[in-house]
């Protein structure tokens, strides 16, 4: 509408009634209308303002009186009421001098206002006076961007906030909603679509009330005061003042407690950075179906030994008689190197062992070799490196001995020169029962490392916090219980229902690797313990099924091998550290996300019901004369039976492959006749025939010696290089098979550097410092 636009019914709030009386000239109108109070005046001027697209501000305003309840004026915000002069006003003024004023007054109602005034009788107590001459546009974009915006508007952005959007987040989605209604007017309004100094307030006032001050004893009063929104949650908050920690244990967490592994290993690491005030954040996982969950997440103000023990001491006592699966403690803590920390765990957990990381521990072996510092030539560090390395990775005790025996003996020339090396070793040696592999066995269920807890750090700095810093410790324990909760549920929900296919292909891989055993090799002890066969010299390795763990290299540590696997494959045995393929494992993934909510089991049955019901009918023990019965029985067993799954597979004694072959060797016999066969082609086949040692890698051989030749004739089919060539080829030229490029390259092309790898062993051999993860807080 226009500056000089007239008003009608319309125009007036349709949640009042409304009469008007008189029409001067000038823009002068007199309205009869049911206003009773302060409240409703106000809300009246609101909605007409939103339907004339105009704003009002109070001019002045009067109590009650002898002869009214109340009275209110108001002008136009473009008005020159407590603005400066538009001449002196640096910025955009809004000052219009603009005369368009309402005045409101709510009369008595009494029985002498009823005789003289027949709109009182009726109601219409209010009377109200309007100049509607501005001296501005209104229905422009100009006009229509400084009006003042709505409360409905900011109630939405309030749910914004809320929801997790930041300003500028919150401004873009709004804008994308009204985008979408394709109203361009609606856009241009402010008290539809606001600006961002509005949002920014009210993005201030928001945070200020649902989470306090940045700093100072109010961040402890509001903490306090949403506990109990916490607890109707089912999430457990628990808070010490001083020294300041919290502990976090969302509904997740407290179901973690319950998994199998939380009372045999659990990770520990800390990482900070993640707030204005750099609290200290520790978080506790344990490893599981999809590969570790945290039990608590704890934060501190710092790392000392004082911060560290007050945090566990509460954590353990928010964990109370249920924690770490009833056992209040677990067997092992897998850590970094930190001594205030490892303290903090001994004095508040003393019955469990502490292990460090083998990554941390080979980290920072290499980073003490490149300390300038120490002055270890640079050719000298991958040598002196490999001596620990070897001292780490023994198999056995005697073993690992031996090699620090060299490591540290003065005869060699390397050792000689550097006593520094002898005497940091001597002190790392002195703790060789927690980092030394040699002394660990299954109870580590094969996790030598805390990456688990390093991948923990990645997504709660990336995804919970998205790389910015929180406001403050209460915004910490929100997104904690909010954004990083409902990340791990629906990690877990897409194992459960069957999109993670990582577990069964290295199932299949153990599959493929057991093709050199037959069920007549395996021989079935007292106490659940097997007999399996080496595949390359034949020594017999024993699988305890109970245990899950072999004697092999990678078995005794609780690594499933492919010696377990063979138990699995041929008796249809589960084993506890077996790759969680089975419905039951989905299932127990389900109730960890879901709770009482999980849908029953016959949900996460595989596709192959009947199978998978076979292998569920097992239990994890069974005697040495049940399977003795198995055997002479023929392995009876259907489930997973491999002599009954890998039909596709070539047998050694069938008569379809004893056939086939002989099409190959007639074949390769017309071939020489016809064609003939130099010697040095024959010397190279031989000689890779000769390698063939065992039946899987005979599999291979058969499989792969045709590799540059296609199996079928395609249009465009690659002719490929010589392997050598594309050694000697300069950079930025392709290292596969296509056409080279031809013609001068622009001199202005820049090769692209990779960043290093953050790999410890590929910069040991390239002899170069070893890329750091995330930051260097961490």
């Amino acid at each position: 509408m226009e500056s000089s636009s007239y008003l009608n019914l319309s125009n007036l709030p349709t949640s009042f009634v409304n009469k008007i009386l008189d029409i001067s000239s000038g823009n002068n109108y007199t309205l009869r209308s049911n206003i009773l109070n302060f409240e409703q005046c106000d809300k009246w001027v609101n909605e007409f303002s939103s339907l004339t697209s105009t704003s009002w501000i109070v001019r002045s305003s009067n109590k009650i009186s002898e002869r009214f309840v109340c009275r209110k004026d108001y002008v136009c915000h473009h008005s020159s009421f407590k603005k400066v002069d538009k001449d002196k006003n640096l910025k955009k003024s809004k000052n219009m001098s603009c005369p368009a004023k309402i005045s409101i007054k709510v009369k008595k109602t009494t029985t002498d206002t009823v005789k003289k005034d027949k709109y009182v009788k009726e109601g219409l107590v209010a009377e109200i006076h309007i100049f509607f001459q501005h001296s501005h546009t209104i229905n422009t974009a100009e006009a229509l961007g400084n009006l003042r915006s709505s409360e409905e508007t900011r109630k939405l952005f309030e749910c914004y906030f809320s929801d997790g959007h930041g300003i500028t987040e919150a401004i873009m989605y709004h804008e994308g909603k009204l985008e979408l209604e394709g109203n361009e007017i609606a856009i241009a309004n402010a008290s539809l679509n606001p600006k961002y100094r509005t949002v920014q307030h009210w993005h201030d006032t928001w945070r200020q009330n649902n989470l306090g001050p940045r700093i100072g004893i109010g961040v402890l009063e509001k903490l306090k005061s949403k506990m109990s929104s916490y607890e109707n949650n089912g999430i457990k908050v628990m808070i010490n003042e001083d020294p300041f920690s919290v502990v976090i244990c969302t509904p997740l967490m407290q179901r973690a407690h319950s998994l199998s592994y939380s009372k045999d290993i659990v990770f520990v690491d800390s990482t900070a950075s993640c707030d204005a005030h750099n609290h200290s954040i520790t978080f506790m996982l344990t490893p599981c179906a999809v590969g570790a969950v945290p039990l608590a997440v704890i934060i501190t103000k710092g790392q000392s030994f004082v911060d560290y023990e007050n945090g566990f001491k509460l954590a353990q006592k928010c964990f109370g008689i249920d924690g770490f699966g009833g056992q209040q403690f677990p067997k092992i803590f897998i850590t970094d190197d930190s001594k205030a920390e490892r303290e903090a765990l001994k004095v508040v957990w003393p019955q469990s062992k502490q292990l460090l990381c083998r990554f941390h521990v080979s980290q920072a072996i290499w980073r003490w070799l490149w300390n300038s510092e120490n002055n270890i030539d640079k050719s000298d560090r991958p040598i002196l490196y490999n001596y620990f390395s070897k001292m780490l990775t023994a198999p056995t005790a005697e073993m690992a001995i031996n090699a620090y025996l060299i490591a540290i003996d003065i005869s060699n020339e390397y050792v000689l020169k550097y006593p520094n090396w002898v005497k940091y070793l001597n002190s790392y040696w002195s703790r060789k029962e927690i980092w030394c592999l040699s002394f660990r066995n299954y109870e580590t269920h094969g996790h030598q490392t805390n990456n688990f807890s390093e991948v923990c750090v990645r997504i709660y700095k990336d995804i919970v916090l998205s790389r910015n810093k929180a406001y403050n410790v209460i915004s910490l324990i929100d997104f904690t219980c909010t954004v990083m909760e409902q990340y791990y549920i629906r990690r877990i929900r897409k194992f459960c229902n069957g999109r993670c296919n990582i577990a069964r292909l290295f199932l299949n891989t153990i599959k493929r690797k057991i093709g050199y055993l037959a069920v007549e090799n395996i021989k079935s002890l007292d106490n659940n313990i097997f007999d399996v066969p080496s595949e390359k010299t034949g020594e017999m390795y024993e699988v305890n099924i109970s245990l899950g763990c072999c004697t092999c290299e990678k078995g005794r540590l609780g690594s499933f091998c492919k010696h377990q696997g063979a138990v699995y494959f041929f008796y249809g045995q589960k084993l506890p550290n077996m790759p969680p393929v089975t419905p039951e494992s989905r299932h127990s993934m389900a109730i960890l996300a879901f709770g009482e909510n999980a849908l029953p089991i016959s949900f996460y049955e595989s596709l192959e019901c009947n199978l998978s019901n076979d292998l569920n009918e097992n239990k994890n023990t069974v005697n040495s004369n049940e399977y003795q019965n198995v055997q002479n029985n023929s392995i009876s067993i259907n489930t997973y039976d491999i002599t009954d799954n890998m039909d596709s597979e070539a047998k050694i004694n069938s008569t379809t492959s004893a056939t086939k072959f002989k099409e190959i060797i007639d074949l390769m016999t017309e071939h020489h006749n016809k064609f003939g066969s130099s010697t040095d082609a024959l010397h190279t086949y031989l000689k890779k025939l000769t390698n063939v040692k065992t039946r899987t890698s005979w599999e291979t051989f058969l499989s792969t010696k045709g590799k540059q030749i296609p199996l079928r004739h395609v249009s465009k089919a690659k002719i490929h290089v010589q392997p050598t060539s594309i050694s000697r080829r300069r950079l930025e030229v392709t290292r596969g098979s296509k056409r080279l490029a031809v013609g001068r390259p622009p001199s202005n092309e820049k090769v692209k550097k990779n960043k290093r790898q953050r790999c410890l062993q590929i910069n040991v051999k390239m002899n170069q410092p070893n890329a750091k993860s995330h930051g260097t807080s961490h």
